[in-house]
């Protein structure tokens, strides 16, 4: 499935800048995420502590004790 956003890059690299269990969740459905226990919740907004990413940087797919090599390495970065 896709849709399409008529808005600018630079207003829609905010929301996965926040992609991760320790961030946001997954853009996917919440009731699905939590359905195998990854105890995910969605934000409703932008949230600033979040947008802080850069190359080296490690994303939580899963909660560190239940999956603690569940993880994204950030290799490249182009907003």
């Amino acid at each position: 499935m896709a849709i399409t956003i008529d808005i600018p890059s630079d207003a829609i690299w905010p929301w996965p800048r926040q992609l991760g269990q320790e961030r946001d969740r997954f853009y996917s459905y919440e009731w699905a995420e939590n359905l195998v226990v990854l105890d995910i919740h969605s934000a409703d907004c932008i949230v600033p502590e979040w947008q802080d990413l850069a190359v080296g940087d490690t994303n939580r797919l899963g909660q560190a004790d239940r999956f603690p090599d569940a993880t994204l390495e950030v290799v490249k970065l182009n907003p």
